[in-house]
């Protein structure tokens, strides 16, 4: 069995700094069987960084493009 560390190596993290532009996707909850369902993922954005609290947790601005 593989360490941790060793299985992490391979993996792409993506890094953000406050003043970037990231788009954010829109999960819709889900809907009971039988309904239509009209709202599929989406994409939205770009919304600008404001802060960054974690190395995975960001403020985003949603109100100014």
């Amino acid at each position: 069995m593989k360490p941790i560390l060793q299985n992490d190596s391979k993996k792409i993290f993506k890094v953000f700094n406050v003043g970037n532009y990231m788009m954010i996707q829109i999960y819709p909850k889900p809907s009971p069987s039988g309904a239509v369902k009209m709202l599929h993922v989406r994409s939205a954005g770009p919304f600008k960084i404001l802060n960054k609290l974690n190395c995975n947790t960001y403020v985003i601005d949603f109100l100014r493009v």
